[in-house]
């Protein structure tokens, strides 16, 4: 199953931050909790783990963009580690 990965809520007051490094690429196998980013804000850095285990097909965020809540970071193949791993 193919699922789309969005940022999620990063606070209040906070609407947009830049992506200071992508930790992945199409292909790589993802469990939950691997790190998929890096943001920086203009008080924090912060890493968004994955909430979800599977394969990456395609990612739509590059370093030094800036991104916002609920937008795509990447979609992933659910099912493919899952039956892998069975």
């Amino acid at each position: 199953m193919i699922k789309e990965i969005m940022l999620p809520s990063l606070g209040e007051g906070i609407d947009e931050v830049e992506v200071s490094d992508v930790l992945v690429k199409p292909n790589d196998s993802l469990k939950i909790d691997d790190i998929i980013i890096v943001l920086e804000s203009d008080k924090a850095t912060m890493e968004i783990p994955a909430t979800e285990s599977g394969k990456i097909i395609e990612v739509f965020v590059k370093a030094g963009e800036n991104i916002s809540e609920g937008q795509i970071l990447l979609t992933m193949d659910v099912a493919d580690l899952a039956e892998s791993e069975v």
